[in-house]
């Protein structure tokens, strides 16, 4: 297969997986409007800074957390969702939805790229509970204030390394 080729099958492969994302999250908390063709621009948008931007910096394969980290803040930066349950939002309001989809997306992308017995067993310590909840809910806060055209991939890549890593342990020990 030449590089046009998987480039066209790696652009598809992403639409497929944010338009998933997209209907999944839409379901589960609520009936969402996005902009015309939201995973088609995501996906430009997308695979510019992973092209510009972020590949110059890495010398090596680009790993799903970084992959993630570039998605949501493509996500957050074109703000796809407009409404919800038929109601225009205001732009505070539109940017915490959007900031929630950016994180939905992400671990799901992160889900995605797993291996079907990927999940580590985790160690069920309430602690860790408490801490992913507010990691998460910071996290998001962050996404919905952050300055829109900020990409800080590196940033957003080692949150989801740790709070992956974290979701490990808690699994790890809820299995043992």
């Amino acid at each position: 297969m030449i590089d046009a080729d998987k480039k066209l099958l790696k652009i598809g492969n992403r639409i497929e997986a944010l338009e998933r994302a997209f209907d999944q999250f839409s379901y589960k908390y609520g009936n969402y409007t996005f902009i015309e063709d939201a995973s088609v621009k995501i996906c430009g948008v997308y695979f510019k800074i992973l092209d510009n931007y972020l590949r110059p910096l890495v010398p090596t394969k680009i790993n799903k957390f970084k992959i993630a980290a570039c998605t949501a803040m493509t996500i957050v930066k074109l703000q796809p969702i407009t409404h919800k349950n038929d109601k225009l939002l205001d732009e505070m309001a539109q940017r915490k939805e959007n900031a929630s989809l950016a994180f939905y997306t992400g671990v799901s992308i992160i889900l995605d790229t797993m291996q079907p017995n990927g999940v580590a067993k985790d160690t069920g310590i309430s602690v860790i509970d408490d801490s992913l909840q507010e990691i998460k809910k910071q996290h998001i806060k962050w996404l919905e204030l952050k300055k829109l055209n900020d990409f800080s991939i590196f940033p957003v890549a080692s949150f989801y390394y740790v709070f992956f890593t974290m979701f490990n342990i808690k699994y790890n020990a809820l299995m043992n």
